[in-house]
């Protein structure tokens, strides 16, 4: 095709590219796998009720030893709801160093992230519609919709808890 299109060319390469930085050598799965330890990764998903409201559910889950480390259901996830379920989450100061998570309106808000930096969290964002950068909380969300969600239909707000509740502590 080059052949035809000769203004498709490219010129000579003239190479006055800086030298890659430190945080673009290490590529982000290379950073999931040095800092599995010390990385939550956390998202939300969204569950139908019987009378078809929409409830949001909280998944918390440890990287290095896939621990769903906390979880949480609501109808209206917000800031403040946020920063108590990491409250939550983080008893005596067990904490990660890292957290990982989406660019959801809610996790990126400066309310959310003063409160990171003011816990020591580092806010680790994945890019726009990349699943594959919060690897383990996505999976558990899927494993959470096959073995659970596929096949039971909440009520309500507590009963959506309670379902969790029992599978995330008697089952996963």
């Amino acid at each position: 095709i080059a052949k035809y299109l000769a203004s498709l060319k490219k010129p000579p390469s003239t190479d006055t590219r800086k030298p890659p930085t430190e945080k673009q050598i290490q590529s982000w799965n290379t950073f999931l796998t040095n800092h599995a330890f010390e990385t939550w990764g956390m998202d939300f998903f969204t569950v139908p009720t019987l009378f078809f409201k929409t409830l949001f559910g909280l998944v918390i889950i440890n990287h290095g030893t896939r621990k769903i480390e906390h979880f949480a259901v609501t109808t209206n996830p917000n800031a403040g709801w946020l920063i108590q379920q990491m409250r939550n989450a983080t008893p005596y100061d067990h904490k990660p160093k890292y957290l990982v998570h989406d660019n959801d309106a809610v996790f990126v808000s400066h309310a959310f992230q003063d409160f990171l930096k003011a816990s020591g969290i580092k806010s680790k964002r994945t890019s726009y519609k990349s699943p594959w950068q919060n690897p383990y909380a996505e999976r558990v969300i899927g494993t959470l919709r096959q073995e659970l969600l596929n096949h039971i239909i909440p009520i309500n707000q507590k009963h959506l808890h309670y379902l969790l509740s029992e599978y995330v502590h008697k089952y996963y």
